[in-house]
């Protein structure tokens, strides 16, 4: 969804919308753009892996995916304009968590210097959205 560009923004890991059961990490599709201002490649190897990052208004979105190995990539947040605070909210696969997706949820506070830890499973992927602090 952040990673391809495409119009049309659906849940593509519920198979269908009508099972989908209020999982938190809808939050994150809800907020989707369908149209994007900018787009920066973070990282990438083709066929393995990616991390782009796209920016609708002042939000930014990050989408990381894997194929084959475990990874975790560095994910540098210098596009993000200097001097500003924002709040980082992550979507990341977690067995843990205790919902059917099992798709784990965490808020921090970034600015551009920060350098976040996209820890991905062999066929595993984050998201990322990026919003100014209030």
């Amino acid at each position: 969804m952040i990673c391809v560009f495409s119009p049309w923004q659906f849940l593509f890991w519920y198979d269908q919308p009508a099972t989908a059961k209020d999982e938190p990490e809808l939050a994150l599709i809800k907020h989707l753009p369908t149209t994007w201002d900018d787009t920066k490649v973070l990282q990438g190897k083709i066929g393995d892996y990616a991390a782009v990052a796209r920016r609708s208004g002042n939000d930014w979105f990050v989408g990381c995916f894997n194929a084959g190995e475990p990874r975790t990539l560095d994910l540098a947040l210098d596009f993000l304009p200097g001097g500003t605070k924002f709040e980082a909210t992550i979507y990341f696969d977690n067995s843990e968590t205790p919902t059917r997706t099992n798709v784990g949820i965490k808020k921090i506070s970034v600015d551009s210097t920060t350098v976040l830890k996209a820890a991905m499973s062999g066929q595993g992927g984050v998201a990322i959205r990026i919003t100014t602090k209030d």
